[in-house]
């Protein structure tokens, strides 16, 4: 979607992500890799690949156990009209997740909705933010996107955009789910697991294990 210059964050088993990587077809140079010897949580992540992300007015977030078609040019539409960028959200709560409070357009906060005007959102572990946000990232300890860097900045006045989104996502958020998940869009065949990768999947049947 436009994409030439990439931070990976990796932590456990890093050499097998930079090997999967390398099979991206990207051009030499457009990755970096950043294994984290010590978890520095979804804010802290930011601090060491902070100079490349800098290069540009925005950087896109995208979280590593997150699998969804993200409409990076709505995002970057919606950024242009908020001072911190934007996020990406589905409308309405998840039981698994704090929910976000949205109105008008803009993050207002997380938790339940405080009134009629206000509705709730999950957000979807991606957004585009703005470079000026990096100067809040903790150097020297692990941090957390939202209570350290967001909820500040729109204390402080800033704005934060959100953009809609209910198309497929799936979260590979522990062993068990990523084996379900993995044997779902298999099982969906090769057209579901392109429209999620964007790109042409083969999945090859191999007939029903017994007693499956």
């Amino acid at each position: 979607q436009g994409a030439t210059d990439f931070a990976i964050n990796a932590w456990h088993a890093p050499e097998s992500i930079e090997a999967a990587c390398a099979c991206a077809g990207l051009a030499p140079g457009s990755i970096a890799f950043f294994p984290e010897p010590e978890l520095m949580g979804t804010g802290g992540a930011l601090a060491a690949p902070a100079e490349r992300l800098a290069a540009a007015p925005h950087f896109l977030v995208h979280n590593g156990d997150t699998l969804l078609a993200a409409p990076v040019a709505a995002l970057v539409a919606a950024a242009g009209t908020a001072s911190l960028g934007a996020l990406l959200v589905r409308p309405g709560p998840d039981t698994r997740y704090n929910p976000v409070r949205v109105a008008g357009g803009r993050f207002l906060g997380l938790g339940m909705a405080h009134n009629g005007t206000e509705t709730e959102a999950t957000y979807l572990g991606v957004a585009l933010l703005a470079r000026a946000l990096l100067d809040r990232v903790p150097r020297d300890r692990p941090s957390e996107l939202f209570r350290d860097l967001l909820l500040p900045s729109i204390a402080e006045g800033g704005t934060l955009a959100v953009v809609p989104d209910e198309g497929p996502w799936i979260e590979f958020t522990s062993p068990a789910r990523y084996r379900a998940h993995c044997c779902s869009l298999a099982l969906a065949g090769s057209a579901a697991l392109g429209g999620l990768i964007g790109g042409d999947a083969v999945v090859t049947s191999t007939g029903t294990p017994h007693g499956a």
